[in-house]
């Protein structure tokens, strides 16, 4: 992921984001309009709801900002400090009120990870002329604490989906809304075609189980890994006939995390030493 444009065209000489310890710095980004900076001073043209809606996109902007520095949302503790800064003549004194269009978003977004700290600034410019520039400082969980998240997750999905259950409503609950999934060189898009597909599969895959052998994720904990062993009888595998013979067979899945969900997976599975066994 990247982050965001401060200003099309602009290259900086600094970074967007640096991680310190658990603590990640987002560099300040500016107000747009139509993908351009939003020109203007509060007190001078630029009123103060127009200012507020200018600091609630910049808040977007930083959210998607954190989201590319750190991977997935879900290893965000809470946002730390907004400063925003309020390009604004001298006579105006609502700095604070044009700064509630981010703290309301963040609110909104993040629920109560979302409360911080703030100090907001009237100041007498910004780079390019720009309304409002907002930087932004987030507390984020530790590498263990994103792995197991990760793990958990995994596990859930193998254990609910996969498991005795069969428990297909829990897809809706672990899965994201466009999830995605690489089976055999065919791509199964969206979470209601994915339900489906798992349906069919152990409809002809009957009494399926899985156990997992290993599951483990990166540091970031937006990927990870299971290795799996599936066992079940034949009600129709591989388009050959149901005669109940057991069927086994080890796979690989490698999933990408986005938010808290299951986003996309590849998987792979031992399927031909399968269908030779039975058409052996």
């Amino acid at each position: 992921m990247t982050a965001p444009p401060v200003v099309p065209g602009y290259v900086p000489v600094f970074a967007s984001s640096v991680r310190t310890g658990n603590l990640i710095y987002l560099s300040g980004r500016l107000a747009k309009k139509d993908g351009q900076v939003w020109v203007g001073k509060l007190g001078g043209g630029v009123t103060v709801e127009e200012g507020k809606r200018a600091a609630r996109g910049v808040a977007i902007e930083l959210v998607d900002a954190l989201r590319a520095a750190i991977g997935n949302l879900d290893q965000l503790r809470r946002i730390v400090r907004l400063g925003v800064f309020v390009n604004s003549t001298d006579q105006f004194t609502e700095a604070h009120v044009v700064a509630n269009g981010a703290s309301d978003l963040l609110l909104e977004v993040f629920g109560d990870r979302g409360a911080h700290t703030r100090t907001a600034l009237g100041v007498a410019q910004t780079p390019f002329g720009a309304c409002v520039e907002i930087d932004l400082i987030a507390e984020v969980a530790d590498s263990a604490e994103a792995r197991d998240r990760a793990v958990r997750l995994a596990t859930e999905f193998l254990t609910r989906v996969w498991g005795p259950t069969h428990d297909l409503d829990a897809i809706d609950e672990l899965m994201t809304e466009d999830y995605k999934i690489w089976s055999g060189g065919t791509l199964i898009s969206g979470r209601p075609a994915f339900k489906e597909w798992v349906r069919q599969f152990q409809t002809k895959f009957g009494n399926a189980h899985t156990e997992i052998l290993e599951t483990f994720a990166n540091a970031a904990g937006d990927r990870v890994v299971s290795r799996w062993f599936n066992t079940g009888v034949n009600h129709g595998m591989f388009g050959l006939a149901p005669d109940d013979r057991p069927v086994s067979f080890t796979g690989m899945s490698i999933w990408r995390v986005e938010d808290g969900r299951l986003a996309e997976c590849w998987v792979e599975r031992a399927a031909f030493e399968s269908y030779q066994r039975l058409t052996g």
